[in-house]
């Protein structure tokens, strides 16, 4: 099995087997409990999706930026699927 290296914003690198998810290698970390997601090379990802290549990683939580911007829109989107749920001709 391969191994991927993984950089965390404080440059700290650890190597973990490859395909392993992003919440698997966040499950340690002091901040674990207010993960939404996480950044890789500047793009955002899924604590379900999978690392598959040696990668730059910042961690996204309620407090980050970015982080806050994941929770908004996870709240637009069952916000919405509500609205149409109980009101099926409402324009949202």
């Amino acid at each position: 099995m391969t191994e991927v290296e993984i950089t965390f914003e404080d440059g700290k690198t650890r190597t973990f087997p490859k395909y392993t998810t992003y919440y698997e290698i966040t499950r340690g970390l002091e901040e674990n409990q207010n993960i939404l997601a996480v950044m890789v090379n500047n793009r955002i990802h899924s604590l379900n999706d999978r690392a598959e290549r040696n990668q730059n990683l910042k961690i996204l939580t309620l407090n980050s930026t970015d982080g806050n911007r994941v929770y908004t829109a996870g709240l637009k989107m069952i916000f919405e699927y509500a609205v149409k749920t109980v009101f099926a001709k409402a324009k949202v």
